[in-house]
C-alpha cells in the first residue's frame, strides 16, 4: 500500500506543476507560441486577452480546462499534420519513395521512349551525314587530281574557246615555253 500512496502523491504533485506550467504558459503565450496564439486571436480585437478569448470560445471553468479543449480541438481538426510532424524522417521517407515511383512511371512511359529513340535517330543521322561529307570530299579530291593533265611542274593556262567561252587547251610549263 505504500507504493501506492506515494504514486497518488507523485500524481498530485505533477497535476499541481502542470497546472501552475500551463497557467505560466498562458499568460506567455504570445511569446513562446506566436502561431498558436494567432491561431486563437484571429478575428478578436487587439486589445482581447489569450484567456478571456478562450473562455469566450470554450466556455470552461478555468483557463487550463478552455486550454485543454483547444488542445483537444487542434488534435482532432490536424490529426494527420500532428502525425506528420511527430516522425518527419518516417514521412520524408515515404515521399521519397512515392516520388521515386513516379519518376519511374514517367521514365517508362511510351512517349519518352518515342522521344529518346528520336533522339538516338537524329544522332545516326548526324553521324551519316558526316560520314557522307567526308567521302564525298574525298571523291573530289581525287577527281580533281585525276582531271588534271598537267604533269609536275605545269601549269593550265584558259584558253578562249571559238565560241567565246574560257576553256583549257594544253598545259604550258612554268617557264612560259610551250612544249
Amino acid at each position: 500500500m505504500p507504493a501506492a500512496r506515494g504514486k497518488d502523491i507523485l500524481g498530485e504533485v505533477a497535476k499541481q506543476h502542470r497546472s501552475r506550467f500551463l497557467e505560466y504558459l498562458i499568460a506567455q503565450i504570445s511569446k513562446a507560441y506566436p502561431e498558436l496564439y494567432a491561431y486563437v486571436m484571429q478575428g478578436q480585437r487587439v486589445t482581447a486577452q489569450f484567456s478571456v478569448v478562450l473562455g469566450q470560445t470554450y466556455r470552461q471553468q478555468t483557463a487550463i480546462l478552455n486550454f485543454a479543449k483547444l488542445i483537444e480541438k487542434i488534435e482532432t481538426d490536424y490529426r494527420h499534420h500532428i502525425i506528420w510532424a511527430s516522425d518527419a524522417e518516417r514521412f520524408q521517407t515515404l515521399v521519397l519513395g512515392i516520388r521515386a515511383r513516379f519518376i519511374e512511371e514517367v521514365i517508362d512511359l511510351d512517349k519518352s521512349n518515342r522521344y529518346a529513340t528520336n533522339l538516338q535517330n537524329r544522332i545516326l543521322r548526324g553521324f551519316q551525314a558526316l560520314v557522307s561529307l567526308d567521302q564525298l570530299d574525298a571523291k573530289r579530291n581525287e577527281l580533281l587530281q585525276n582531271l588534271n593533265p598537267c604533269e609536275s611542274g605545269s601549269v593550265v593556262e584558259p584558253k578562249a574557246a571559238p565560241d567565246g567561252r574560257a576553256g583549257i587547251d594544253e598545259a604550258v610549263p612554268e617557264d612560259g615555253n610551250k612544249q
